[in-house]
């Protein structure tokens, strides 16, 4: 369980890492930030707690803990 919390951890900070380079490339370009679209952070912040949740969940009710 440890594992998986981990490897969860660092997709996101691997998400939050291209997007913060993408960001800064765009700047130095000169060009907009383009318009906000698809989900909303909190939105996906509440689905990955909800998939964390439930795979935790499964995984008590499969291992009898």
């Amino acid at each position: 369980m440890r594992y998986l919390f981990f490897l969860i951890l660092l997709g996101v900070l691997a998400l939050l890492a291209r997007q913060f380079v993408r960001r800064k490339l765009r700047a130095l370009r000169g060009e907009p930030e383009p318009a906000p679209a698809g989900p909303r952070n909190i939105t996906l912040l509440a689905g990955a707690i909800v998939l964390v949740y439930a795979i935790w969940l499964t995984y008590r009710l499969v291992n009898g803990s």
